[in-house]
């Protein structure tokens, strides 16, 4: 006998074999093949489905023997057996529930059988765009750089410019850069910024905005103190002062996001007409400063106290603190704390018409 025909007698021996101790020559399985799946991806975080894998060699149960089983990383799988070419098996969402990659092969029962070939499953998650560095440019301004912020990225995830893929630079699963061309910015106005992950899965993100100004754009304001700070319900209209960053021709003090008259005084200073019924009665209120297009935004908020009770007032100093006696009356400065409209300073225990200029100043005539 030659020895390449060795393994050939081997099995027909088998074969007779199984014969001989009444087993069906049938159920000696082959080691099954797999051709492809379907589908041969999903998002991470989806539902359960059912897998149809293709091949061949795929073998039915019968009584006491199993039939092929569909594998999931070497985890058996609840499988319907449809033919010899077609396999179908329950996959959990549990299975899916993060992004990656799985095996799936097929088990054929002993006797004989074995284990497929592997197809390999991927899981994915759509990208998302958090933000954008820069989130603007002037119009005819040179190429630059633009650096997407968000989540799912991979090496293979392209960054579109109102749908056009930009040369794009993978630099981690929560930022790209890509490389945006000056005409793309030629001229004033938007364009939607989005991103694309590959094929198998692949999806596209969310889209943002990108703003092309005409000139250079307002920033937005920040607010850092307010001037007075509190006032008691049922007062009279007064005039707040806001202190802060980035105050425009046209800024806006807003009164719980209700615009006020205002009044800009410098980049740094704003004052706003606050009216009686703005604190007629004792609610929490929130100021805070808007700044028009282009550009601009709304600053954060800080909170302004109205009271039913005047707090206790502190004096921390006077100016001047000294005059010559005998001397021209003057105006005295009372700089302290909680001072409200209404305070009254006394000179030697007597009341003094009082001018309230803000919760940490006051200003009196003094004429003896």
């Amino acid at each position: 006998m030659r020895s390449h025909e060795l393994p050939r007698m081997l099995g027909i021996v088998f074969l007779l074999t199984l014969a001989a101790i009444g087993l069906p020559v049938s159920s000696y399985a082959q080691v099954p093949g797999i051709t492809g799946v379907d589908p041969y991806y999903q998002m991470a975080g989806g539902p359960a489905f059912v897998l149809t894998v293709f091949g061949n060699n795929f073998v039915a149960a019968s009584p006491g023997i199993t039939g092929s089983t569909v594998q999931w990383n070497n985890n058996q799988r609840t499988t319907t057996f449809v033919s010899s070419g077609i396999l179908r098996a329950v996959i959990p969402a549990s299975d899916i529930a993060l992004p990656g990659t799985a095996n799936i092969t097929v088990l054929n029962p002993d006797p004989g059988g074995g284990v497929s070939n592997t197809a390999v499953f991927t899981i994915n998650q759509v990208p998302s765009i958090a933000g954008l560095t820069p989130s603007f440019q002037i119009a005819g301004q040179p190429a630059f750089v633009l650096t997407v912020n968000g989540a799912n990225f991979l090496p293979g995830s392209k960054v579109c410019w109102n749908g056009a893929l930009r040369t794009t630079t993978y630099v981690a699963s929560n930022q790209l850069r890509a490389d945006i061309p000056a005409s793309d910015i030629a001229s004033q106005g938007t364009a939607n910024i989005s991103v694309v992950n590959p094929d198998p899965g692949g999806g596209t993100s969310n889209q943002v905005t990108f703003t092309i100004y005409d000139s250079t754009p307002n920033p937005v304001p920040q607010v850092t103190t307010l001037s007075p700070s509190f006032n008691l319900a049922g007062g009279a209209p007064f005039t707040l002062t806001v202190t802060g960053t980035g105050f425009v021709s046209g800024s806006v003090v807003r009164w719980n996001l209700s615009p006020r008259s205002t009044t800009m005084v410098s980049s740094t200073q704003l004052r706003a007409d606050i009216l009686a019924s703005d604190i007629a009665t004792a609610v929490p209120v929130s100021v805070s400063v808007m700044n028009p297009v282009p550009g601009g935004g709304i600053s954060t908020s800080l909170g302004f106290t109205i009271s039913v009770n005047s707090p206790v007032p502190t004096v921390s100093s006077l100016n001047p603190s000294i005059v010559t006696r005998l001397g021209p009356s003057f105006v005295l400065t009372v700089s302290g704390s909680n001072f409200v409209s209404g305070s009254a300073v006394y000179w030697n225990g007597s009341m003094r018409p009082t001018t309230f200029v803000d919760n940490g100043t006051l200003r009196v005539n003094i004429n003896d």
